[in-house]
């Protein structure tokens, strides 16, 4: 019996995940400044799995709160963003900028949602009023929040590993950085709750 070695041609994205969630493309940079990203990302980095599992939520829900221009076999059940947001104490916390991370990362960044109706900008106010506003979450890219969670997962585990080895070369204390670990992956589940 031969052994076959098993080939697939197909042209793989190549996109870079972490570049797309830490650095804006050209479709974002017009739309939001450096500063307001770098803070948007780290909120992201804080609640973005709960936010991923309140999408795959979105593809399950009943196909009648769908609009009747979407195929339901592409988009998941329309809500409003704040409704992608699940609750929780830190979440409540940082629902506005949660808004904001759906609106300008999950929609105009990553594409991953898309509006069924008009949303609002008011140019004097300087705001984007989405509150009439329902959006859905495109299935077809729903292989693409494995890869986001990755990245949310490698994110905290470079930083509870950096702050490790800090802690290690400037205490040279084994128990210390332990300490360190334990307490850092305690608080990235406490700001889950």
């Amino acid at each position: 019996m031969k052994d076959y070695k098993i080939k697939d041609i197909h042209d793989f994205y190549g996109k870079s995940y972490v570049s797309t969630v830490f650095f804006r493309n050209d479709r974002v940079k017009d739309k939001i400044s450096a500063f307001k990203w770098f803070r948007l990302t780290i909120i992201e980095l804080i609640i973005g799995v709960e936010i991923l599992e309140s999408i795959i939520m979105s593809f399950s829900l009943s196909p009648y709160s769908n609009y009747k221009n979407l195929d339901k076999d592409e988009y998941g059940a329309t809500c409003h963003l704040s409704l992608f947001i699940p609750y929780g104490i830190i979440n409540c916390l940082v629902r506005n900028s949660a808004v904001e991370v759906l609106y300008y990362k999950y929609y105009h960044q990553y594409l991953l949602l898309t509006p069924v109706e008009k949303y609002d900008i008011d140019d004097q106010k300087n705001t984007i009023n989405c509150t009439r506003t329902r959006f859905a979450a495109k299935k077809e890219l729903f292989s693409e929040l494995i890869a986001f969670r990755r990245v949310y997962e490698l994110t905290w585990f470079l930083l509870n590993l950096s702050i490790d080895i800090l802690v290690y070369y400037f205490s040279d204390s084994l128990q210390a950085a332990i300490a360190t670990a334990i307490g850092i992956e305690a608080l990235r589940r406490l700001l889950t709750i």
